[in-house]
């Protein structure tokens, strides 16, 4: 059970993505270190807490390391994220977590892998890529699709220039809109919208797919991935950019009957099937 109030952690290191998004390196106390290396699980969050500024839910974007280093990927999108990103290197903040279901790793194995990002998306899909990762020879297979407006706004270049050459997975980076440039960097990508991406695809039967891709997205990527024979079991979704107070209690993040930050913020396609307005 992870605690109820927060533990205090120092801002380690602080690594700007796009102009307004920022990868933040956490060390936490010692009992906190212990916690999330037994229990964490990709496509969970935990709740951040900024003393003077308020409290906010936020998927973990890694994996806890050896030293218990949390990484969060954030945007500036808010009051607690602007006082976030004024924080210089050796702040004090507060998390507890980790809370919430993430993505179902225990029935991956020998299956083909699809992992859909869209945006700040990738950072719970690159949680779940860093975990596929270190076991990659379990999975038939490990493809990942990302998707940013415009090149600029892609998030973890440098990682994903490695992906692009790595020969434990297969890549296909998109934009929306590139003014003809198909390349930058050494970072290869095409132009078109994700589920344009998804359509030159060819998947197995028994293909898992995981996604966390902006709300407007979601309709037509399952379009596409349901054409091509993959059952609605198996369409993992992070919904988790529906929270705002993180603990049930707002229910801004209500799905029918079911609350993003207590039933998810992963769900089966297969359990949202039929509940208006889940996606």
């Amino acid at each position: 059970m992870p605690p109820l109030l927060p533990e205090s952690a120092i801002i380690d290191e602080i690594i700007p993505q796009t102009p307004d998004t920022t990868l933040f390196r956490l060390l936490p106390k010692e009992r906190v270190k212990r916690l999330h290396a037994a229990d964490f699980s990709p496509g969970q969050f935990l709740q951040l807490s900024l003393p003077g500024a308020g409290e906010i839910p936020v998927s973990y974007c890694g994996a806890p390391g050896e030293d218990g280093c949390i990484e969060l990927c954030i945007k500036k999108a808010g009051h607690v994220t602007e006082f976030l990103h004024s924080r210089s290197i050796g702040s004090v903040a507060g998390v507890h977590g980790a809370y919430g279901n993430g993505f179902p790793l225990g029935i991956m194995a020998g299956h083909d892998i699809v992992l859909i990002a869209g945006g700040l998306g990738i950072a719970p899909i690159r949680s779940l890529l860093m975990s596929l990762l270190t076991r990659a020879s379990l999975y038939r297979s490990i493809t990942l699709l990302y998707g940013a407006r415009t090149p600029d706004q892609f998030v973890f270049r440098d990682e994903l220039i490695l992906w692009q050459s790595s020969t434990a997975l297969k890549t296909l980076f998109a934009v929306d809109r590139s003014d003809g440039v198909v390349s930058s960097g050494t970072l290869s990508y095409t132009t078109g919208m994700l589920n344009m991406a998804v359509a030159e695809l060819s998947l197995h039967e028994g293909c898992i797919a995981a996604l966390c891709v902006p709300p407007a997205a979601y309709p037509g990527i399952i379009t596409e991935l349901k054409k091509q024979g993959v059952e609605d079991e198996n369409i993992h979704l992070s919904l988790e950019r529906r929270m705002q107070c993180g603990v049930g209690r707002c229910a801004h993040c209500a799905v029918g009957t079911m609350l993003c930050c207590q039933d998810g913020p992963v769900f089966s396609y297969a359990g949202l099937r039929g509940i208006q307005g889940a996606i």
